[in-house]
């Protein structure tokens, strides 16, 4: 068969699925589901989690965020399950050399999908491409993939949000922050031989999405994508005029 049109068409299907997926438009659903309105339509007119809590209270904030973070997570699982137990793997093998570890192969694949899903998630097909801003499902594919990362970053988002009062100068800095630290284990993935597998939520036992150069590159898109989707609050907070967090707990 031939080796790169199959390595096209999975990197099509991996695309399409993860994006689908992502556009799912599960604030939007939870709106006018339980409250027969259209998120987009009041507050900030954004269908994230912040804007929901804003108009429809915590709980149902809480709620939106948990299935973005959790919708991110299923195309990356699809197609990791697709290229590793399937007769695709043998077909996976390709890829470069760098130190220690290897840049190609399956991963290329399962983290585009996480990739385009952000992307439908900000820009969804079925809801007239408006949609959120990409820091749940940034989260997601960062906290729900990797304990490190789960520990370093989410309690820095707790510290922050409590700290500076603002989630979208919180969301900014603290995927800044992950990404960093997405790069930092890459290159000591390439130049040690320790397993960095035991940072997933895997632990090292067992299969599951591995770490590395297309990780790390997907996370910085990902992050540039939030920034720009940011760019009112941020206008907004040198104005002094952004929102407060809407998570915080009354006194």
């Amino acid at each position: 068969m031939n080796e790169p049109l199959i390595n096209l068409l999975v990197g099509l299907v991996a695309v399409l699925v993860g994006y689908l997926f992502g556009s799912i438009p599960t604030g939007v659903l939870i709106g006018k589901i339980f409250f027969h309105q259209d998120p987009r339509e009041i507050g900030s007119k954004n269908s994230g989690g912040t804007n929901i809590a804003r108009s429809f209270g915590r709980k149902f904030g809480f709620l939106v965020i948990a299935l973005d973070m959790l919708k991110i997570l299923a195309p990356v699982f699809l197609v990791w399950a697709l290229c590793l137990f399937t007769p695709l793997q043998s077909f996976m093998s390709w890829g470069v050399q760098v130190g220690h570890t290897t840049i190609g192969g399956a991963k290329v694949f399962y983290w585009a999908a996480g990739l385009a899903a952000a992307v439908g998630h900000c820009w969804p097909v079925f809801t007239g491409f408006r949609g959120g801003k990409a820091v749940a499902v940034f989260m997601g594919i960062n906290c729900l993939t990797s304990w490190l990362q789960f520990i370093l970053s989410g309690f820095a988002y707790i510290f922050l949000a409590k700290k500076t009062k603002f989630i979208s100068l919180t969301s900014i800095i603290v995927s800044l922050s992950a990404t960093l630290i997405s790069w930092v284990l890459f290159l000591l993935m390439a130049v040690t031989n320790f397993d960095f597998q035991l940072f997933t939520w895997s632990f090292g036992a067992f299969p599951f999405p591995e770490y590395g150069f297309e990780f790390a590159l997907m996370d910085t898109v990902i992050s540039v994508i939030l920034i720009i989707r940011h760019s009112s609050n941020i206008k907004r907070l040198k104005e002094g005029t952004e929102s407060k967090n809407p998570f915080a707990m009354e006194k």
